[in-house]
């Protein structure tokens, strides 16, 4: 059973998303500390500015279990804020910094173990309609356990999460907090270097495909006509 509640975007909010980080940001405060500090909600709030997407973006970023210190990712928010305010309007903080954010996130990504691999997990993800983990991980050769780990236990895990059980039992995908995540990768003059769309990118997944088609050749003879990546993307 579902019931939806509508989460207007506006400053009246303020009060409420103040509540919602110091009850979730809190949880790391002591007897003897006050974390975070009533200046630091304050900034919060501001770049929140009436989007509870993005008041829980930050919250899971921020207090990502996987993550070395709370302490770090917070401070990691507060200069992104602070280039925000040296840059951008107050009317533009929210969505701006959303692209902003997420560009700071694949920039604490290791260039060379994971992020070649994530992107390619990404763009497989976009070209393949339902693209299981399994599927996405066979392609790659590399396991299921890997993709999962490079794509949730990574900071990418404020953004993306692992989907169970549809369309059928059994069936893992990945899934996103909300649809601007995909779309900053699927616009290159916001993600440039990380844009998805680049011909080399599928062009560098063309011999894993291939791979596995001739080992499903080899196992069911499958008819070579099977192809489910767009012509025009083999082109360089």
């Amino acid at each position: 059973m579902f019931s939806k509640v509508e989460l207007p975007v506006s400053e009246n909010n303020d009060g409420d998303i103040r509540c919602y980080f110091r009850d979730k940001l809190c949880l790391r405060a002591s007897a003897r500390t006050v974390w975070p500090l009533e200046d630091t909600l304050n900034i919060l709030v501001v770049m929140a500015a009436g989007l509870w997407i993005y008041a829980t973006t930050l919250v899971r970023f921020i207090m990502d279990l996987d993550a070395l210190s709370p302490q770090q990712q917070l401070e990691d928010v507060l200069a992104l804020a602070s280039h925000s305010r040296h840059n951008q309007t107050p009317s533009q903080m929210s969505p701006l910094n959303l692209m902003h954010f997420i560009k700071t996130i694949m920039s604490c990504i290791s260039l060379k173990h994971q992020l070649p691999a994530i992107q390619q997990a990404l763009l497989i993800h976009r070209t393949v309609s339902e693209a299981t983990l399994h599927t996405i991980a066979n392609i790659l050769g590399l396991t299921s356990g890997i993709i999962e780990t490079r794509l949730v236990k990574t900071p990418l895990s404020s953004h993306i999460y692992i989907r169970e059980g549809e369309p059928f039992p059994g069936s893992v995908h990945i899934s996103f907090y909300h649809a601007s995540f995909i779309e900053f990768f699927l616009d290159q003059t916001r993600s440039e270097d990380y844009w998805l769309e680049d011909h080399r990118r599928y062009t560098a997944l063309v011999p894993k495909v291939l791979h596995i088609f001739q080992d499903m050749y080899a196992m069911n003879e499958i008819s070579h006509g099977m192809s489910f990546i767009p012509r025009q993307h083999f082109l360089l």
